[in-house]
């Protein structure tokens, strides 16, 4: 596969919501308290997966989009979806995501679209309608490769799991527990650059990402230098 039918396979499978300057990725979070108490609020996991679970049953709240796409987030799965997937993977989760899809949702909630399903739950897709595609399936075809153009290798473990619209992505590296999260900007790539080179860590675990979001941290500016094209990394 060369360079051309990897952008290809990216647009096509990363890109569902097409993008639209119209739909609003602001922070929507709503404390009640100031920002620094919410944030001593959620350093329990227990409090921070409360949080997660009350703004994905809110149709206005479950992500930055739910001003132009209200809805719910789905049901969370069951442990054996998540065991299957980990299965399909080849490695499992970080223990705070993993708890994110057993106790929270199938993805719907979080930042911009919000997170992606782990795996298909049947889901109806149309243009109204916003889900994008299951993470098991967009990190088997992220990891294709071809040997003429190795730059182009996806990193292991590296999954994509939420979605910005445009091919953007928040990725979390799977080999730690604290799970690493990167953005990943394929408008950032041509034929001599690495893959490398189009990613950016923006925080150093999963948990500060989440609790900078409830918060109401703009998550775009922090992935994002002011220009709104050079990505930003620790």
């Amino acid at each position: 596969m060369g360079v051309v039918s990897v952008l290809v396979v990216l647009a096509a499978v990363f890109v569902l919501a097409a993008c639209n300057d119209d739909v609003s990725v602001s922070p929507s979070a709503s404390v009640a308290s100031s920002p620094v108490v919410f944030r001593e609020q959620l350093a329990s996991t227990a409090s921070l997966i409360g949080e997660l679970q009350r703004r994905a049953q809110d149709p206005l709240l479950a992500t930055d989009a739910s001003a132009d796409f209200p809805r719910a987030a789905p049901p969370p799965l069951d442990e054996e979806s998540v065991a299957q997937a980990e299965e399909a993977l080849g490695f499992r989760l970080p223990p705070l995501l993993r708890r994110v899809y057993l106790r929270v949702a199938n993805g719907g909630v979080g930042p911009a679209y919000g997170l992606l399903p782990l795996v298909n739950d049947g889901r109806p897709r149309d243009e109204n309608d916003y889900v994008g595609e299951p993470v098991v399936e967009l990190y088997e075809v992220s990891r294709l490769e071809d040997p003429k153009y190795p730059a182009w290798s996806w990193p292991e473990r590296l999954i994509p799991f939420s979605e910005w619209g445009c091919g953007i992505l928040s990725c979390i590296d799977c080999s730690t527990p604290e799970g690493a999260v990167w953005t990943f900007d394929p408008h950032m790539l041509g034929e001599e650059e690495r893959t490398s080179d189009a990613l950016a860590r923006t925080h150093m675990s999963l948990r500060e990402w989440l609790v900078d979001w409830l918060v109401g941290v703009d998550m775009w500016e922090l992935m994002y230098e002011d220009d709104g094209w050079t990505l930003q990394e620790l």
